[in-house]
């Protein structure tokens, strides 16, 4: 959940979770900004 930690996870899947998390807070929000949103290839690259 949002704010807890892992319960068993080394600093590697820490970092890892935390920039999963990241990435889809950023999506919802573009997605919240309005009706012209789209996923596209520029998106999902971007993020990678």
């Amino acid at each position: 959940m949002s704010g807890e930690e892992p319960l068993e996870a080394g600093e590697k899947t820490r970092a890892e979770l935390e920039g999963y998390q990241r990435g889809m807070t950023y999506i919802q929000a573009l997605a919240d900004a309005g009706d012209d949103f789209r996923y596209d290839a520029g998106l999902l690259n971007g993020l990678h």
